[in-house]
């Protein structure tokens, strides 16, 4: 058990810490929105910390994985919207709707 916690901590305690590091940045950049919403940003960024190396150290550097996880970290919510927006967007345009 011991081996395996250290393993995993050396796998993904490094990109947590920097993916909770970029929401406390964006937390403090803005309006400040209470403690709640501190500690829910950074519960998210570490969940998205896992869940980026859990998935990029197979097909990038382990570097640049945690790169990522610092990113998604700050992004947060952001990054989703962005892409939902994007998706919405490429559909309307296309046509290729649910209807």
């Amino acid at each position: 058990m011991r081996d395996t916690l250290m393993e995993w901590l050396n796998k993904f305690g490094g990109p947590i810490m920097l993916a909770m590091l970029g929401a406390t940045v964006q937390c403090l950049r803005g309006e400040w929105h209470g403690w709640r919403n501190f500690i829910v940003s950074n519960a998210m960024a570490a969940f998205g910390a896992i869940v980026v190396m859990s998935i990029l150290p197979h097909y990038v550097p382990l570097d640049v994985s945690a790169g990522v996880a610092g990113i998604v970290g700050y992004s947060g919510g952001s990054l989703i919207d962005a892409v939902l927006v994007r998706a919405r967007k490429e559909i309307e345009e296309t046509g290729k709707g649910g209807d």
